[in-house]
Parts: structure tokens; sequence; C-alpha cells
């Protein structure tokens, strides 16, 4: 259990990403966030951000690090769990879903099934989750079945909480660690097989049939 609000001090020698940490504490309403100009051991918490794959993914990992220890959870995570969720992928995403109770729930599988079949189509598997629950502390009972959810497309899932008493509904803040799918290399026996199970042109006398 964390009581949050640590100082969270972000810097990069990047001006493309110094500009995107710039305009993503501007945005951010929770506080405990700062860029500096100077790398500093000293600070609260120090975040270096290099730059990822692509744009989307260094957005999603300054992200992550910005709900870090931002206000109360029951459990503690730390900068370890994040390298350990960042170690995981290879590529970031970020999902959030808003609503209440079960009926949040509900939508937030849909929401996190449709993302999986589109990653699929692009190649690439989920392998690890940080989730981040912004709620009040009444909403403290569905938590675990949020983390639940998660851990049903990644068993790497690390739930954060960011509990506090002005949030009205429930936000659900999901960082996504991807990895290219596996490819699978047939042998020539395999392929043989496959080719005569599955013809990659349809045989004459189905095509008749289908006329007739």
């Amino acid at each position: 259990m964390n009581e949050g609000k640590v100082l969270k001090r972000f810097h990069s020698e990047n001006h493309e990403i110094k500009k995107l940490i710039s305009d993503l504490i501007e945005k951010w309403p929770h506080g405990y966030c700062q860029q500096i100009d100077l790398p500093s051991e000293g600070s609260d918490f120090y975040i270096n951000i290099e730059p990822y794959q692509d744009i989307e993914s260094t957005r999603s990992v300054i992200r992550t690090y910005m709900h870090l220890l931002c206000a109360y959870a029951p459990v503690c995570i730390d900068g370890d769990e994040i390298t350990i969720w960042l170690n995981s992928g290879e590529i970031y995403r970020e999902i959030e879903v808003r609503g209440k109770g079960k009926e949040l729930a509900y939508y937030f599988w849909q929401a996190m099934e449709k993302k999986r079949l589109e990653y699929q189509d692009n190649g690439y598997e989920i392998h690890g989750i940080f989730m981040t629950t912004i709620a009040n502390f009444n909403d403290l009972k569905d938590w675990g079945l949020y983390v639940a959810i998660c851990r049903n497309f990644s068993e790497l899932t690390m739930p954060n909480g960011c509990f506090i008493e002005q949030a009205e509904d429930i936000t659900l803040n999901i960082q996504i660690a991807l990895k290219p799918l596996p490819q699978t290399v047939l042998s020539t026996d395999e392929e043989l097989i496959e080719r005569s199970i599955y013809p990659t042109s349809v045989p004459q006398f189905l095509k008749k049939n289908k006329n007739n």
C-alpha cells in the first residue's frame, strides 16, 4: 500500500521527446510530475526517457511513469515493476475506458478483446499490461475484477491504483506491452502435408458443383 504523492522528474536529451513530455505534463490533472533540463540523481523519482520504437510507444512509457505513485493505491508499484513491464514488450500502446461498476467491466473486456484482435491482425500479441484504476475510494471493491480481466489477456499484469476522492467515474488506464507474433517455420514434409490438405486453388469439381 502507498499514499502516492511522489514527485516524478522527467528528463530527455531528445528534442522531440522533450516536447512530448512538456505537452503531457501540461494536460496531466494529478500533479507530482515535473520536467527538468538536467539529470538529477537526488530527486524523489528521476526518470530519463529515451526514444522507443515509435512516438506512440514513447508516449505510452511516459504516461505509465506519470501514473506511478500519483495517489493512494492498495499495492506498492515502483520503477522495478515498470522495468519488468518494459522488458516484456517491444512496442507499447495505451487504451482508456471509463464507466461504473460491473457495466464498466463488461465494456472493458470488450475493448481489450477488440484491441487483442487488432494487434493480432498487425502481427503482435500482448505480453504485459500496466493497469491504473483512477477512482474514488468507494469503487475499490471492483478493483480485483478489473485486475482479473487484465490477467485474462496477459499473465504479466501490474495492477496500479490512483484512488482520489474527487473522482466521479472509474477510469481504467491500460498500458500494453506488445511483441511480434512468433513465426512458425514448417519443415519440407510439413509444407507438403499442409499443401495437400489445404490446396491453394479450388478444385475444378467444386467449381462445377458451385455453378450447379
